[in-house]
């Protein structure tokens, strides 16, 4: 972290300095998806900082790295929320984690643009030009979540100035909610990225002798439907069936032993997680590319898979099990199939080799409507009228909406701040030692004893809280 404070350039006409993104910890790992594209764009406007919450001990300081693949833009180590600790504790510790990199770098006035809504505590208490939460999942449908997990995600919401989601279905969940603009901005591709025919040798090769190739290049997880890729490959003998990204959270479930059962096919292969560098050639190499997701209804109403349009930008045909997000998407390099009879049939007829000119010119036209560019463009203008509305810089928590009262009430510190999923919200009392020692910020703040502050978060009161000792 740098020990001299050097002033960023200023946007939006002064009103926002920095951006900082609040993720989950798998910034190194994940594919381009949703944040790459738009920390990579929001970087030619404003220093970008990516934190990842990856620190296991309260005594560790943040750590700043370099993302040499974004210029303007750079990875930032805080503590993280893992049970049994209460994410009120890590949130205390964030904030001075965060508050100090801000400090350090010589922001003052930043947008805080968040996925993960356990960082609720640190947004509410940083002073911020805006709040932003970027909606990729509907978290509302998913089913292991904390009751507390899901309280901290209207919390965030309620002090949103702007909530984007992916998909209607999920911005339909998440507008009630929502403090002001709740909005659809749709996932899209980076069509200049792979609009390629220079084909990847390893699936050139790996296509030799059977009649077409079929891939799918994604995360293979509990999302993918195995049992339909089963029967298209079974039905498919004569089509080869190539298979590319992370496996993850499959282990231990059903669905272990039918991906087993899938790539044990002669016609079917895995070739493990590639770089994202190589997905063009293997789109442009292939004959049909796959979405093969289930039909569960959180997948079908809250999903736009990019991978649509990054496909059908290197000139290959897709097919793809009922998504509403696509519906309106169909054409000569979209098939949606209403059930497995039709993707079977799909995988059999699809083929790049017999589109025409005008069928590659009508996809080509889709993806530039949905290139990233746009998408950007779109959020762009969102965020700067927000700014030119120029209603300073705010902090909710010091206005104590919602903290004060929860610090009243151990129920509603444990809705809130329960710790993370698996664990069930524990019951957390109003005389606990983190509590009293809540208890007694709030105190301070609202009748300005500043004697009474404990010593061990004075500095944290007087930096981020700004309440002098």
């Amino acid at each position: 972290m740098s020990a001299t404070a050097v002033a960023p350039p200023a946007f939006g006409d002064g009103r926002a300095d920095c951006m900082y993104f609040l993720m989950y910890d798998s910034w190194p790992w994940e594919m381009r998806s949703n944040r790459w594209h738009y920390a990579s764009r929001w970087a030619r406007h404003l220093p970008v900082v990516l934190v990842q919450p990856v620190l296991m001990k309260d005594d560790e300081p943040s750590v700043s790295l370099a993302e040499p693949r974004i210029p303007n833009a750079r990875i930032l180590h805080v503590r993280a929320a893992y049970p049994p600790l209460c994410t009120l504790t890590t949130g205390i510790l964030q904030a001075r984690q965060l508050h100090d990199d801000m400090a350090a770098h010589g922001y003052s006035r930043p947008i805080l643009w968040t996925y993960n809504p356990d960082y609720l505590f640190a947004s509410e208490i940083l002073p911020a030009s805006m709040r932003v939460f970027h909606a990729t999942e509907n978290y509302f449908y998913f089913e292991r979540l904390t009751k507390g997990f899901i309280e901290r995600l209207k919390r965030l919401l309620a002090i949103s100035d702007l909530v984007i989601g992916v998909s209607e279905g999920v911005v339909a969940s998440h507008r009630p909610f929502a403090k002001d603009v709740a909005t659809a901005v749709t996932n899209g591709c980076d069509f200049a990225f792979y609009n390629t025919r220079e084909r990847d040798a390893t699936v050139v090769r790996l296509g030799e002798g059977w009649e077409k190739t079929a891939v799918y290049a994604g995360n293979i997880n509990n999302r993918l439907d195995f049992e339909l890729l089963d029967a298209a490959a079974a039905a498919n003998p004569t089509t080869n069936f190539v298979f590319f990204g992370p496996i993850s959270g499959i282990a231990e479930t059903p669905d272990a032993a039918r991906w087993k059962l899938l790539v044990s096919r002669k016609n079917v292969s895995y070739q493990g997680a590639v770089d994202v560098e190589r997905l063009p050639g293997i789109f442009a190499a292939a004959h049909v590319g796959l979405i093969p997701y289930k039909s569960d209804p959180i997948l079908v109403d809250n999903t736009f898979p990019l991978k649509a349009f990054e496909m059908q930008s290197a000139g290959l045909p897709v097919v793809s099990t009922d998504l509403s997000a696509l519906r309106t998407e169909t054409g000569p390099g979209l098939l949606m199939a209403s059930g497995r009879d039709e993707f079977v049939d799909g995988v059999k007829r699809v083929d790049r080799r017999v589109l025409g000119d005008n069928d590659q010119l009508i996809m080509r036209q889709q993806c530039l409507a949905h290139d990233y560019d746009r998408k950007f463009d779109a959020v762009f203008e969102l965020v700067t009228s927000h700014l030119k509305r120029d209603l300073g810089i705010s902090a909710p928590g010091l206005e104590l909406r919602g903290l004060a009262s929860a610090m009243q009430s151990p129920e509603e510190l444990a809705r809130l701040y329960a710790p993370s999923a698996p664990n069930p919200p524990r019951q957390v009392s109003i005389r606990s030692l983190l509590a009293e020692r809540m208890s007694r910020i709030e105190e301070a703040i609202v009748n300005g004893v500043r004697s009474k502050v404990p010593r061990p978060v004075k500095n944290i009161l007087k930096k981020v809280l700004k309440v002098s000792p």
